[in-house]
C-alpha cells in the first residue's frame, strides 16, 4: 500500500521478501512482529552489461601557469590562527596548466575547493584540480 492507501501494482512480488524477513526476524530475535507493516529501508541492485567509456573533458596544457584571469575576488580568510589575504577563483575559468597558490578558494555551482597556505593547486589536462604541498 502507498501513502494514499492504494495497493502497489507489484505488491504481490514482494510477498516472498516479507515472509523471508519475518522468518529471519523470528530466528534472530525469537519473536514475530505480528500485525505490523513491513517497510523497505534500503534496496540495492547490481547490474551487469557493457558500459560506454566515459568521455572526459580535455584541454591543451598550453594555458600556462598564470590563473589571474580566473580571479573574481579577494577576502581575508582565517587559516591556522591568522587572517590571510585569499584569492577567490571561478572554477569555470581555470584552464589546464594553470597553477593556484594557496591560500586560495576555487568556487563553482556545486562545490568549493580550498587550497591551504603552503599548498599549490595545478589543473591537469582533464580539468582536475590537483593539490600538493609547495616545493
Amino acid at each position: 500500500m502507498d501513502c494514499a492507501g492504494r495497493a502497489s501494482i507489484h505488491a504481490h512480488r514482494l510477498r516472498p521478501a516479507v515472509v523471508g524477513f519475518d522468518q529471519l526476524h523470528e530466528q534472530f530475535y525469537r519473536f514475530k512482529m505480528e500485525g505490523t507493516t513491513c517497510e523497505i529501508v534500503n534496496l540495492r541492485a547490481i547490474g551487469y552489461g557493457r558500459m560506454p567509456t566515459p568521455q572526459l573533458a580535455e584541454g591543451e596544457l598550453g594555458a600556462g601557469p598564470d590563473a589571474e584571469h580566473a580571479v573574481v575576488d579577494e577576502h581575508e580568510v582565517y587559516f591556522q590562527g591568522q587572517w590571510l589575504p585569499t584569492r577567490i577563483y571561478d572554477r569555470s575559468k581555470v584552464r589546464p596548466g594553470n597553477r593556484i597558490e594557496g591560500p586560495a578558494i576555487v568556487t563553482e555551482f556545486d562545490s568549493t575547493t580550498v587550497v591551504l597556505p603552503g599548498y599549490e593547486a595545478s589543473v591537469d589536462q582533464n580539468f582536475n584540480i590537483l593539490i600538493n604541498p609547495k616545493g
